[in-house]
């Protein structure tokens, strides 16, 4: 009998935004997005004052689903999509769903990146690979037993 191991499963959950029959028009979407980007002058200050290239409501506005009916039908949606993921996964969440504790827009110019999304990811990689290294030295490399 051969042992077979699964190493660094990622399941990815790939769905349209309206599966769940909410009616989010992508186009409103966008120009509500444009529309807080050149009405948030909190927003363009801090972006200016940081070198952020582009925009971010991150700083500025915390409340769009409040502020923007699309935004709450967003995050209805959204919602709906990681509650399935999480059945799907088999997550035991008892009396406690997963909930949506924050919501931005970033508009970028072409090229542009979000660098503490990018900086988040390798902070995770690395401590990925350190307990992955942790595991190896406690484990003295031992490889499954194949008969």
């Amino acid at each position: 009998m051969s042992d077979i191991l699964d190493l660094f499963v990622t399941r990815i959950y790939c769905a349209t935004l309206n599966k769940f029959d909410n009616e989010i028009n992508p186009s409103e979407l966008e120009a509500t997005c444009f529309s807080i980007a050149h009405d948030d002058e909190a927003g363009q200050k801090w972006c200016e004052e940081n070198d952020y290239a582009g925009y971010t409501s991150y700083a500025s506005l915390d409340d769009l689903p409040w502020r923007f009916p699309i935004f709450n039908d967003l995050v209805k949606s959204l919602d709906q999509h990681v509650a399935a993921f999480a059945e799907e996964l088999q997550f035991d969440l008892g009396s406690n769903p997963l909930t949506l504790n924050g919501l931005w827009v970033n508009i970028l110019p072409e090229g542009g990146i979000h660098l503490a999304i990018f900086i988040q990811i390798l902070q995770l990689v690395e401590q990925l690979m350190f307990l992955c290294q942790k595991e190896q030295v406690r484990s003295n490399l031992r490889t499954p037993d194949c008969q």
